[in-house]
Order: C-alpha cells, then structure tokens, then sequence
C-alpha cells in the first residue's frame, strides 16, 4: 500500500469537496501517489490524471437503483487517480444503496458496488440513539 494514500475531504482540507473536475485538477496535480481514495461527499465518483494532460472524469454506471450491482475500473500505468469510494450510511446521489468499492492491488482495479440493505431497521437504530432525524430520513432519500 505505499503507493495509496487515504483522506477525508483531500490532502490538503479534510472539509474539501472534490466533486468536479475543475477542483480535482489541482488535487492531483499535488501528489505524487498514484491513487489516493477520498470521502467527504459521500458520493462515487473518482478523477484520473494522465501524463500531465489527459484529465478525466470517472463515474461508476448502473443500470438501475435497485438490487446489487457492481462496476469495475482498470487503473492504467502512470496515470494518478483521485476515488471517492462512495458511503455506506448517509448517500448524497439519490441512490439509497450502501455504496463502497473494492481495490484490487494485484489486478490493478477498482469495483463499485451498490447494495440494498434494510433502511427501515438502520433508521430505527437512528432513532434510538437520539441523532437528528434528518440522518434517518436521508437513507431512503439518498439524498
């Protein structure tokens, strides 16, 4: 894992929001890691920087918002990756899955996943704790 850096928001602000290109650019522009995953927006999605030139932008496609679903992503040589992997609690993009992925050093890859799993029971456990409301109704929202 030397070549993986992990943060919240990104390297240089935990509270960063990486959700377009334009803000991805210079995030990557000031790592030397080849794939560094981050959080923050709780929304999949990734950046990839190639040979200082060829920016782009990486989302995972499903066909529908239900049942579990996967999208696989080969990482390419010299090529530097800025991945959100997405939140299994709290989705912000209207799919109220768990969303996670899977790195696969030897492979060279990443794998999206969209789960179901039982809201109604998670937001009971909400409700019992005594958090705010608006976290349990965001889980069938996905938003």
């Amino acid at each position: 894992m030397d070549n993986v850096a992990l943060v919240h928001g990104s390297a240089r602000d935990e509270d960063e929001y990486g959700l377009v290109l334009h803000v991805a650019q210079p995030l990557l522009a000031e790592t030397d890691m080849p794939l560094t995953f981050f959080g923050h927006t709780h929304i999949q999605c990734g950046f990839s920087e190639e040979n200082n030139h060829r920016w782009q932008t990486l989302m995972p496609v499903y066909r529908s918002n239900t049942g579990t679903q996967h999208f696989m992503f080969h990482l390419r040589p010299g090529t530097r990756y800025l991945i959100n992997p997405g939140s299994v609690g709290q989705p912000r993009d209207n799919d109220p899955r768990a969303a996670f992925l899977l790195y696969d050093a030897d492979e060279a890859s990443i794998t999206f996943y969209r789960v179901p799993y039982n809201i109604p029971a998670t937001q009971k456990k909400i409700h019992s704790a005594g958090l705010p409301e608006r976290l349990a109704e965001r889980l069938a929202e996905g938003r």
